[in-house]
């Protein structure tokens, strides 16, 4: 297997990277003459925003039989299973009954301390995190991770970074489903600017950057998002797997 921290090749050029310890992180994410950083922009924006109150009833759209999402899902050994930006945990009804143990990560604390007020079964923990790993979950201790209507915003690097912590922590044969933007429309932008607000990413840059980080991608689907005129494929889910056998630390180069 290739060395999962092999710079991006298409990010060589005109979007500078650096490597600080075992980690790749763009310097569009660090902080700037004291302003917030690029993932703390994106963090910021889900504080107060009432996105979370609004879509809570839209929630059957991820769950049909009959759509995009559940089928995937359907995959997922639910025996230890994390949820990668969970917000209010809208999702989490829909699976809680069918879940050994559940852990719910996400950037902002208010997001945890509701989540924590929601829902008090001893099987569900809580992680507030820091946007690009999930550093208090034991290595090979899940069987499964997915993110819904959440990482279409993220950074490219820090999606990067994540699939190195399912790397991690799934158990070998574990699954990771990740509902993603497809938009490659304007690079340079900051995400609130592209329509639906999707990142800079696609499903052939997931594939490549999965492979990197040594893992499989089974499946991918590129989906419609939104309505009416407004209505374009710029989301793509994935479902990922680390391979049944694989050594629990990453080849080397």
């Amino acid at each position: 297997m290739g060395n999962p921290l092999t710079p991006l090749p298409f990010l060589c050029s005109g979007f500078p990277y650096v490597r600080t310890g075992e980690r790749l992180m763009s310097t569009a994410n660090e902080k700037s003459g004291g302003q917030p950083s690029r993932r703390e922009r994106i963090a910021n924006d889900w504080k107060t925003s009432d996105y979370y109150d609004r879509v809570e009833e839209t929630v059957a759209q991820f769950w049909s039989e009959s759509g995009h999402f559940r089928p995937m899902f359907n995959h997922l050994d639910l025996t230890s299973v994390l949820e990668l930006a969970c917000g209010r945990g809208r999702h989490v009804p829909q699976y809680i009954n069918r879940a050994g143990s559940i852990v719910l990560v996400d950037v902002n604390e208010e997001n945890i301390s509701f989540c924590r007020s929601r829902f008090s079964d001893a099987k569900v923990k809580f992680i507030k995190n820091n946007g690009f790993d999930f550093s208090a979950v034991d290595d090979n201790s899940l069987t499964s991770i997915f993110s819904y209507d959440a990482m279409v915003h993220f950074e490219l690097f820090d999606i990067f970074e994540y699939l190195k912590e399912a790397r991690r922590t799934l158990k070998p044969g574990g699954y990771a489903l990740f509902h993603h933007s497809n938009y490659t429309g304007g690079p340079e932008n900051d995400y609130n600017k592209n329509p639906h607000w999707r990142n800079f990413m696609s499903a052939s840059i997931m594939r490549y950057l999965a492979s990197r980080a040594e893992l499989e991608v089974i499946q991918q689907k590129v989906i419609d998002w939104g309505s009416r005129r407004k209505h374009f494929q710029h989301d793509c889910i994935s479902l990922i797997r680390k391979p049944i056998g694989q050594s629990e630390e990453p080849s080397a180069a």
